[in-house]
């Protein structure tokens, strides 16, 4: 029923625990694994004094971003899954992972909601509501642990 299933992350622990679902989805049908992650961009503002600093700052981050994510992919791989990474280019995260789905396509995806509500969800939004609205595919929402608290 599945042969690819993708794993948005962004870091957070919360993000992360859509993990044990996927991995329990991909054993049970022999699928694989695409962990993805949207990459930060620049940061407008006048604050900004020294462009090439920033720059500087934003290649470490996603450098950091990959290691974590490869890290992941290594990890799971170990328990014997077939897994691919990728950090995604820097943009809005719903637009950028469901042109990631439609870029190279899967048949599920696997993601938590950070369990925003009210002004915070009004605000910020819900990149898994964006992708379940948009992607081409299902979208299983998985709902964080109470006692993990919000990253």
């Amino acid at each position: 029923m599945f042969s690819r299933i993708l794993v948005p992350v962004d870091g957070s622990s919360i993000a992360e625990q859509a993990l044990e679902s996927a991995v329990k989805l991909a054993k049970t049908f022999g699928a694989s694994l695409h962990l993805v992650q949207v990459a930060p961009g620049p940061v407008s503002g006048d604050y900004i004094v020294d462009v090439h600093l920033h720059e500087a700052v934003l290649r470490r981050e996603r450098e950091r971003l990959q290691t974590h994510l490869d890290k992941l992919g290594d990890q799971l791989t170990q328990t014997g899954l077939s897994v691919t990474t990728r950090l995604l280019e820097p943009g809005t995260p719903g637009p950028e992972l469901v042109a990631e789905i439609e870029r190279d396509p899967v048949d599920l995806v696997v993601m938590t909601s950070h369990g925003r509500t009210g002004v915070a969800r009004m605000f910020l939004g819900s990149v898994a509501e964006y992708v379940a609205r948009h992607a081409p595919c299902p979208t299983l929402i998985v709902r964080p642990k109470k006692d993990e608290g919000h990253d």
